[in-house]
This record gives C-alpha cells, sequence and structure tokens, in this order.
C-alpha cells in the first residue's frame, strides 16, 4: 500500500528539495487548506504542476481553502496567467475553492491575482472564489478558519 507523501519520509525530502531548487511547489498545511508557494520567476510549467497537486487534493472534498505564498515570486509571465486563469476540472466539475487567502507579493501581484481570480470566475462559468491579502501565514489560516466555520453554520 502506498503511503501518502504528505506524511511519509519521502514526500517530506521531495519538498524539502524543492524548496531548495528555487520551485514552486504545493503542500497540504491541514486536511483542507492547500499552500502554494510561488518561487522565483512563475511559468505556465509552474501553474500546472500546482495544479495537479491541487486537483489530487480535491478529489473526495467538497471544499477547500488556499493560501498562496508570494513572498519569494519574483515574476509570473503571460502564459503562467493565462493558465492560472484556465483552471483543471476535478471529476468534470470545477475546483471546490471555497476561499483564497494571499500571502505577500508585490502590489502588482496582487492586482494581477484578483485579475487572475475574476478571469477563472467567467472562463470556468463559476463565482468569483473570495480572495483577500494578508502579511503572514497566521493571519490567513485566522481568516479562512473563520470563513470556514461561517460557511460550516450556514
Amino acid at each position: 500500500m502506498l503511503q501518502d507523501t504528505n506524511t511519509c519520509f519521502f514526500g517530506r525530502l521531495e519538498r524539502m528539495l524543492l524548496f531548495t531548487m528555487e520551485r514552486s511547489f504545493a503542500t497540504p498545511v491541514s486536511p483542507n487548506v492547500l499552500l502554494w508557494t510561488m518561487i522565483g520567476d512563475v511559468t505556465a510549467a509552474d501553474i500546472h504542476c500546482l495544479f495537479a497537486e491541487q486537483v489530487a487534493f480535491c478529489r473526495g472534498k467538497s471544499g477547500i481553502y488556499v493560501i498562496v505564498d508570494m513572498t519569494r515570486m519574483k515574476q509570473i509571465d503571460g502564459e503562467a496567467r493565462r493558465a492560472a486563469a484556465r483552471a483543471p476540472m476535478v471529476d468534470g466539475k470545477p475546483m471546490p475553492i471555497k476561499a483564497i487567502a494571499i500571502i505577500g507579493g508585490r502590489f502588482q501581484f496582487r492586482i494581477l491575482g484578483k485579475m487572475i481570480n475574476t478571469a477563472a470566475a467567467i472562463l470556468n462559468r463559476i463565482e468569483v472564489i473570495p480572495l483577500e491579502f494578508f502579511d503572514s501565514v497566521p493571519q490567513a489560516r485566522a481568516w479562512i478558519e473563520t470563513r470556514a466555520a461561517a460557511q460550516k453554520s450556514s
């Protein structure tokens, strides 16, 4: 039986190697929260890899939250922006993203984040996903926990 790559030694080692290789990566931080870490010059290939992780993470879940850490991102090219706006489907349905929290990033990246989120809603025919900006992961997690509790009670 295969072990979950997030808890086994080799999965953690792979993520550490990705971090030191200066490539963007995604990693679960809780059962329903996925952290994207954007590093350096982000390309369409990076976005496709991040989405592959996210699609696998979404399977069997009715909703997830995404934290995007842009503190180490230098640039995102046009192809990467287009790839981000054309999010893949999960089992023929849009990914069940309940909210997105963005950490750090220059002003221009924050504007691009809002534009990509709006474009994704239009292209994928879904409602615009709630998106907020924060200075730290703890602030983002607190916002997500508040949203999750509110959505659970409604």
